[in-house]
């Protein structure tokens, strides 16, 4: 009986010992120490390992190419360890911008770099970026076009494009953005519109974003406007920054010229007045293969609020080749609250509103 007891007691303490043998084995385990040759690894707060290549980080925003899991978007708070033996560029909030390796752990950050480490806490990290601030490593663009053509019953030929390039360095980012629309139907021009901005922000605090310049060049024929072209300065901030989500807003000033292609006997070919511009931007990534862009303006006529004018665009992007090929959809909508006749006395529609697709590539 003392044997049975005894061996019942032994079994019992064995079961309950090796779960605890096991955890402990697992808290133990650690990947390998940078080394140059090694890839990057990334411990998250609920502690698991992940193994691949550290993209870069701004707005509090991650991006981490797993082996396994492809490209990610991760929140900077979910990141409890980093470990990076590739020369990379760190960015810290009013201390400086250090090029060399670097290991995240305890909530200090600490870059090696050729003159020493530099250790700060994490919450000063702003940004990372690829590279030894190579200039090429600044750029980005995506290019989406669309074509439709019908011939037979009805001739028609629509094209739409789409362009974004954006050049992003430590304290500064620059942005072009260019959408663009033509259609005929039965040889008649049935759209003719272009839209473009360029936009500089300088950056201030993490969120927090001065624009010193920003212009937009819009000209649509079909809403009689040869040319509006509105310059501006402002504020920005992002509001609301997750790994997946990302809500911003901005608020600038400036001034507008609209030049009509054809007005009334009598009246003004050429406008100008000030301009107030609210804007706001969503970025979500919904799933690992599909991302939702949203992009509003409202130009604010100053001091005739009849001269307002918005723009609104939403796209969603569907990857169908890897990270480069997309399938982009979009719907663009456009209202001019005081449309202007032409000479003819024609007065175009307060809104318009027109859908897009297209193949979009990344670089």
């Amino acid at each position: 009986m003392r044997c049975t007891v005894a061996s019942i007691g032994l079994v019992v303490a064995c079961v309950f010992a090796i779960p605890g043998s096991v955890l402990g084995t697992t808290d133990a385990w650690q990947p390998p120490e940078p080394d140059p040759t090694a890839m990057d690894w990334l411990r998250l707060s609920s502690g698991e390992w992940l193994a691949g290549e550290l993209e870069g980080l701004r707005d509090m925003d991650l991006e981490f190419d797993s082996d396994e899991l492809d490209l990610l978007k991760l929140d900077w708070a979910d990141v409890a360890e980093l470990r990076s033996p590739r020369t990379l560029t760190y960015h810290f909030d009013d201390v400086g911008t250090y090029t060399g390796t670097a290991v995240m752990r305890d909530g200090v950050v600490t870059v090696s770099t050729d003159s020493g480490n530099i250790e700060q806490p994490r919450e000063k990290l702003l940004l990372i970026l690829a590279g030894e601030q190579r200039e090429s490593d600044y750029w980005s663009a995506k290019v989406s076009i669309g074509f439709v053509t019908r011939q037979g019953n009805t001739n028609q030929t629509d094209i739409n494009s789409d362009l974004r390039v954006r050049r992003q360095s430590a304290k500064s980012r620059f942005n072009l953005v260019y959408g663009g629309n033509y259609g005929v139907v039965e040889d008649q021009q049935t759209v003719n519109n272009h839209n473009m901005s360029a936009t500089i922000d300088l950056l201030i605090t993490a969120g927090l974003y001065v624009t010193p310049a920003t212009v937009n060049f819009l000209a649509d024929d079909f809403q009689n406007i040869d040319l509006k072209t509105t310059v501006a300065a402002g504020l920005g901030y992002a509001i609301f920054r997750g790994g997946d989500f990302e809500l911003s807003t901005g608020l600038s000033g400036g001034y507008q010229n609209t030049r009509y292609v054809s007005v009334l006997e009598g009246e003004e070919k050429s406008v100008e007045n000030g301009a107030i511009i609210p804007s706001v931007e969503v970025e979500w990534d919904i799933t690992g293969d599909l991302e939702f862009l949203l992009a509003y303006n409202a130009q604010i006529g100053l001091p005739d609020v009849a001269n307002t004018f918005h723009h609104g665009k939403v796209t969603f992007s569907f990857d169908i080749l890897g990270d480069i090929i997309d399938l982009d959809w979009g719907l663009t909508w456009d209202r001019a609250e005081t449309p202007r006749a032409d000479a003819e006395g024609n007065l175009p529609e307060r809104d318009d509103l027109r859908t897009t697709l297209g193949l979009g590539v990344d670089w």
